[in-house]
């Protein structure tokens, strides 16, 4: 997560998103334990993740 995030910042993006299956719950850990801005959007069939790289 962290070599994606650098990879993002240096091609001068300022946040990833993703939508995750609500029962991916080790993907959705990941994004809560990588230490960026996460805002989450819980959805029936999917929830959308956006990390925010500033």
């Amino acid at each position: 997560m962290r070599h994606l995030a650098l990879i993002a910042r240096q091609a001068g993006l300022k946040e990833l998103a993703a939508d995750v299956l609500p029962e991916n719950t080790a993907m959705l850990k990941v994004f809560a334990a990588s230490g960026l801005g996460i805002t989450t959007r819980r959805q029936p069939d999917a929830t959308h993740v956006v990390l925010r790289l500033s």
